[in-house]
């Protein structure tokens, strides 16, 4: 990442006094080129999104969502699609206008420079000689899809022609500033003239697009519509929709009748995150609703929409029209629904552009169990949905950047793909959403966290940032270090995340404790946990984590969680990185909160944490969450003599007089890495064969899902951010952790399972490290001069007769 300055090129847009929600622009130069240039590259940005055109081929679609304060400018390469002669350099510019999961509003503007070697000055900068006009295709001031996506998309392709050109204007904003220090717009924000906001260059690569053609007509049907049709795409109307299936064939559609409607429905073999485009040949005035979905069972009807209000409306021009949304979608089933045409209406082709980040390499693994292998994969088609530019939770709803829970992806990015820079991006762009008063908004940049926070100031919800989310981001740093070695990006962040542990020092009450329940919390909240700490009979109960009793089972949990952050991520930190005076600070400060959890959740009688033991004679029960028994086993708080009741309880096994609830499908890493660490191997393969391996979205959608209990056809999501499968691969069964920074040294603590054959590579700084099981043992084969420490279940460094090490490596002194 370095500052740039993209002088001589001007900040321009349209010559209006103000832009409505949701305005497209386009922005055209020609260029006449008597040879082609070598080496043509360049910067481009704008806000919100852009799609850049040359010579009528799409070259790319950005920028990356990054807080306005400091946005980042998508480099740019021209080689391939300059001619010599006229050159058209299109930019298409969608405005937002309003907050989104990936977007915090700014103002509207579009700044790109392109430089080439032999060309003095240049090939081209923005500036006064660029034409622009509004895309009238996409009406301004449209409404948001959801509050969490800015676009709900409603094109008129018939407004194609006869666009109005003028020419652009400059803002007066110097080329090495965002366009947030620039004189707002109705809908924008204006920086205050405070600490250093510039432009940044992009972090990371380009995401990469790959073209599927794998679509399969699978039904279509005509509908009879009770009700306008935009009174259901718009409010749902109850009872408005009466579906007659028919034959599947790809024959065309016939003329539209009215009051009815044709649907098309496809399918891709997975759930895959990017673009759909439809090629259809149609009479002028065609309507045709695209809908985007996750799963579908044709048992529920074979009508679509139930994904978030996840579709577009397209009404075409006479002849062939390529329908294309103008923002990705997370799917595998598509349907289109036809209606108003005067005429036949024929499907050409249905194509899928896959979005793809650009891994350093891809993952090696093969498992001769069946399930488990096709876990193995469907975890790895779901990082490759959920890791966009950002570090994201589930991309069919929201798309947003998480610490805590989403944030665990970055393990097997690092140890299986090798990718170590998407991490740096995350660390840095969510750090920026640190407030004044010292704690990180849980997702950002997204601005429905904003709009939470005033809420909340009055009220409104019960919930704030998330505090636990912040305590996740310590430990993402210190494990980033560990993992990668690279210290340069932690070394920068460690005052702020010192200032996050001292206002959670000033957040204690009387007891000592930061207090969990939402109406103590101020400003913030705790949340942990969807599922953990309501009672298990309740099972998905979207209202139990917000209730009372719920809630202040909450406090012994989360005060843990930041005890073991503080000993085992910051207090390191601080260390390494020359802080003794806040080392010895931070370890007095977990210190006190260990006593303080001790004094009030430490049930001596049974030897664990119990999360409700302040109130179990009201409550009628003890009651313990996976979370609590893995961070105290995990963390080193549990006493050797009570590891058995709790590697009992984590398994599954029932013990008299205690209740324990179960994490969401994303918290459930915390369960598996205790159950690993307390040698209980057969009950996290168990729960891998038996739970994990049987969820219908891999059948379905080659994806794991967000919840245990899941529906087609529903707003459940059926590719969300879990990673436990891969987590388990690396660090359980092949049991490595990093022993020094970067892996200077390699951790080993195998666990011996009953896997007849697995081999696996593993991505480590210092070169990749294959892994073979076997009936045996298992074996290393190091790169070399690898050194590595052996860690046996019982704590003992002798008996190696089952661990086979193969390559120029030695054993850790």
């Amino acid at each position: 990442m370095s500052k740039l300055d993209l002088s001589p090129a001007k900040w321009i847009w349209l010559p209006v006094e103000r832009t409505l929600a949701n305005t497209a622009v386009i922005f055209r130069r020609t260029v006449h080129l008597e040879r082609i240039p070598s080496d043509v590259h360049g910067w481009v940005f704008a806000d919100s999104r852009y799609e850049l055109w040359v010579n009528n081929a799409r070259v790319q679609w950005g920028p990356a969502p990054a807080d306005p304060r400091w946005p980042e400018v998508d480099p740019l390469n021209l080689d391939t699609y300059l001619r010599v002669g006229a050159n058209l350099i299109e930019v298409k510019v969608l405005w937002f206008g309003q907050g989104e999961g990936t977007y915090v509003p700014s103002n509207p503007g579009f700044i790109c420079r392109v430089d080439a070697d032999g060309m003095a000055g240049g090939l081209l900068a923005t500036d006064l000689t660029w034409e622009v006009a509004l895309d009238r295709t996409l009406k301004p001031g449209g409404h948001a899809q959801s509050m969490l996506r800015a676009l709900q998309e409603i094109r008129d392709l018939r407004e194609t022609c006869g666009r109005s050109w003028m020419r652009a204007v400059e803002l007066p904003i110097p080329a090495n500033k965002p366009l947030i220090c620039g004189k707002p717009q109705p809908g924008g924000a204006h920086c205050l003239e405070t600490g250093d906001k510039f432009l940044r260059s992009r972090m990371i690569p380009l995401m990469r697009e790959e073209m599927h053609t794998d679509f399969e007509l699978f039904e279509r049907g005509t509908i009879q519509w009770r009700v306008p049709v935009e009174d259901w795409f718009d409010f749902r109307v109850a009872d408005a929709i009466e579906c007659h299936p028919g034959a599947v064939e790809n024959e065309p559609i016939a003329k539209g009748v009215q009051g009815m409607g044709a649907y098309l429905s496809f399918a891709m073999p997975e759930i895959r995150a990017g673009w759909p485009e439809i090629e259809i040949e149609a009479p002028e005035g065609t309507v045709i609703e695209v809908i985007y979905q996750e799963s579908h069972d044709p048992d529920n009807g074979p009508w679509l929409d139930t994904m978030h209000f996840a579709w577009s409306r397209f009404t075409c021009r006479n002849g062939i029209n390529r329908l294309r949304p103008f923002d990705w979608y997370s799917m595998r089933y598509l349907q289109l629904h036809i209606r108003e045409n005067e005429g036949p209406v024929t499907v050409k082709a249905v194509r899928f552009h896959r979005r793809v980040y650009p891994f350093a390499r891809e993952p090696q693994f093969d498992c001769s169990e069946r399930p488990l292998q096709r876990l193995f994969e469907a975890n790895v088609n779901t990082l490759r949905n959920s890791i966009q530019e950002c570090n994201t939770d589930g991309p069919g709803r929201e798309r947003q950047q998480y610490a805590g829970d989403c944030s665990y992806q970055q393990t097997p990015l690092r140890m299986l793909f090798g990718e170590s820079q998407h991490g740096e991006r995350f660390l840095r762009t969510f750090a920026d959403g640190q407030t004044f008063d010292g704690y990180f908004l849980d997702t950002w940049p997204a601005n429905d966290r904003m709009i939470r926070i005033g809420q909340r100031l009055i009220g409104m919800t019960p919930w704030g940032p998330i505090l636990d989310h912040g305590v996740g981001f310590v430990i993402d740093c210190w494990q980033h270090w560990m993992e990668s070695g690279r210290e340069v990006r932690v070394r920068e962040l460690l005052p702020h995340l010192q200032r996050f542990a001292r206002y959670l020092a000033n957040r204690r009450d009387g007891n000592g404790l930061i207090p969990a329940e939402h109406e103590l919390q101020g400003m913030t909240s705790v949340w942990m946990d969807h599922d953990a700490y309501g009672s298990p009979a309740q099972g998905r109960d979207k209202t139990n984590d917000a209730s009372a009793i719920t809630q202040r089972r909450k406090t012994g949990s989360f005060n843990l969680y930041t005890a073991g952050m503080l000993r085992h991520a910051l207090v390191p930190l601080c260390r390494a990185f020359g802080s003794e005076t806040e080392a010895a600070e931070f370890a007095s400060l977990a210190e006190e909160f260990e006593v303080a959890v001790d004094a009030r959740y430490w049930c001596s009688e049974l030897g664990l944490y119990v999360d409700n033991l302040p109130w179990a004679k009201e409550e009628g029960v003890l009651h313990c969450s996976d979370r609590t028994l893995a961070m105290s086993a995990l963390y080193g708080y549990l006493p050797k003599a009570s590891q058995p009741l709790v590697a009992s309880l984590l398994a599954g096994e029932s013990v008299a007089g205690i209740e324990v609830g179960w994490s969401y499908i994303v918290n459930a890493v915390w369960r598996h890495r205790a159950l690993f660490q307390l040698g209980r191997v057969d009950a996290a393969l168990c729960l891998l064969r038996e739970q994990w391996a049987r969820f219908p979205s891999i059948e379905s959608g080659n994806t794991l899902p967000e919840h245990w209990h899941f529906l087609p056809d529903s707003k459940d999501l059926w590719s969300h951010c879990a990673v436990v499968p891969l987590i388990d691969l690396v660090e359980g069964i092949a049991g490595l952790f990093p022993a020094e920074p970067g892996f200077a040294t390699v951790g080993l603590r195998p666990a011996l399972a009953d896997l007849t054959a697995l081999e696996l590579t593993v991505c480590l700084p210092i070169g990749a490290l294959h892994v073979q099981v076997g009936p045996s043992g298992i074996t290393y084969h190091f790169p070399e001069a690898m050194r590595w420490r052996l860690e046996l279940p019982n704590g003992s460094s002798e008996g190696k007769g089952n661990y086979l090490f193969v390559g120029r490596a030695h054993a850790w002194d």
